[in-house]
Formats: structure tokens, sequence, C-alpha cells
């Protein structure tokens, strides 16, 4: 595959657009499956371009892979957070999904799944601040990933992986949510046979699947406790809101959603 370099400024994404975009090519008449590889800040300058993606199809469709590894502070220290990126979410465009993976196991077989979907562009954000960047795994990845395209709900089913991943005590009545990544991994352990405290990761930021997050979490838990990357504290989380908007029932006592606005340094505290 040939490898262009471009630059991120202002009309970033835009090339991408065009590229996809109906036109007199002959290279975009046979399709196109485009991948683009850049940080949380490219993805967050690309965004308002990326509204007028066309939509996807089994030959033409955008794979953006995004490395969870931002330089933040007065020293630029590498920080996997996604604060630079989350906040612009509720811009991106609906014909996007995206994934976040954690294990390299898992960004092994999310990076093969993306090229499978037929129905759906896909944005894929992985752990290369710590978990992709170790040497010595085996791998395996199922032949599932590569039998025919198929929309994205079924094919993240047949790689064996769900919207969302709940961990800890099934009678729960306090529950931690945050993205997939290495802090929900590190709470996950550290939470272990801990009573009445479970952790819900989100695999799945778009499309948002209400309906399997209710199914996640168990129906015994009153206050759910999510955890937003932002890049200040006065930015207005974009998960947190999600999660409200999905437990939210006039009809029935909800479980309370609390916000916890995390910063770039506070991040880098918790690793």
């Amino acid at each position: 595959a040939s490898v262009v370099g471009l630059q991120t400024r202002a009309g970033a994404g835009l090339s991408l657009v065009g590229r996809l975009a109906e036109g007199s090519s002959k290279e975009t008449a046979k399709g196109a499956i485009l991948t683009a590889y850049t940080t949380p800040s490219g993805l967050a300058a690309m965004v308002q371009s990326l509204s007028y993606v066309p939509p996807a199809t089994a030959a033409s469709k955008l794979v953006i892979q995004v490395p969870t590894a931002t330089p933040v502070g007065e020293n630029f220290t590498l920080s996997p957070t996604l604060a630079m990126f989350l906040p612009t979410l509720g811009l991106l465009s609906e014909n996007f999904a995206v994934i976040s993976s954690a294990t390299p196991q898992e960004a092994v077989d999310i990076a093969s799944l993306a090229y499978k979907v037929t129905d759906t562009h896909v944005v894929h954000l992985f752990d290369h601040h710590g978990a992709t960047r170790e040497l010595g795994h085996v791998f395996k990845t199922p032949s599932t990933l590569y039998e025919d395209p198929v929309p994205f709900k079924q094919a993240l089913s047949k790689a064996g992986y769900n919207f969302f991943d709940y961990y800890g005590d099934k009678g729960a009545h306090t529950v931690l949510a945050l993205l997939n990544g290495p802090i929900a991994l590190a709470l996950r352990a550290l939470l272990k046979g801990v009573p009445g405290v479970g952790v819900l990761i989100v695999r799945v930021l778009r499309p948002w699947n209400e309906e399997a997050l209710r199914q996640a979490l168990p129906e015994t838990v009153k206050t759910v406790h999510v955890f937003d990357d932002v890049p200040s504290e006065t930015t207005q989380g974009t998960l947190s809101m999600d999660v409200f908007s999905a437990l939210f029932d006039p009809s029935k006592q909800s479980p309370l959603v609390k916000s916890h606005r995390i910063t770039p340094t506070r991040t880098q505290e918790f690793i």
C-alpha cells in the first residue's frame, strides 16, 4: 500500500474525505479503503472535516488508527489521556464507530476487525502508551475476522467482544465506569473480590448502545461514578452525559450518576 504524509492543521481530513467522495477518479470508482494514523490531538483537528465523509461501504471506508499517547505538561510527557479528542466526540459524524482497545491481543483483533465492517467508518483507539508497545506477546487472531465483511455489531460479536464489559460483584451497589485502557485494567485488578463494587469498562463509544449498557450493569446498582478524560475541570465530559442518558428513567428510581473530570495531569498521577 502507498503511504502519504499529511500535515495536521486547519482543514485536516478534507483530503481523506475527497479521496472517499464520488468523483471521476478511476481509483475512487473501484473503491478505496483508507487508513489514517494520527494522534488524539490530530483526530480532534480532523473531526469537523470528517462530518462530510460519505457513508461507508464494504469497498470504500476510512479506518483511523489512533495511538493514545499525547504529550502533556511543560515537559511534554507522554500520557494515555484522550482529553484532546473526547470533548469533540459529539461533533463526529454518525458514519463512524469509535472503539477502544487496551491489551495487545485486543488491539490486534480490533485493528483487524476495522477492515471487515461494511456499514461504518472506524476510529480505533489503542494503548500505545504502554501495552501495545510491549514485545514478546504471542497473538491469536480469530479466524472469524477473515470471513466475509459484516455489519459492525455483528463483527464485534464474532470477534468475541462486547460494547461494555462488567467486572466485580454481581450485587454491587457502586460501579466505576471508564473507557477501556490502562487505568480501567488497573481498577479491574485492584477491585477484584471487593464486595459491593464493580467496574464497567466502555469499549465502544460510538455507536452508543444504551440497551447494552443497561444489560451490563447489575440491577442492584445505586451509584455510578463516571471518569471522563477532559482537558480542564471546566469541560463537561461526554462519557458521563452518555451514561446518564442511558440510565435515566423517570418512571422509576434511576442510579445516581456522578461525573469525575480527569485532566491530563491527574491521568499521569493515576498511571
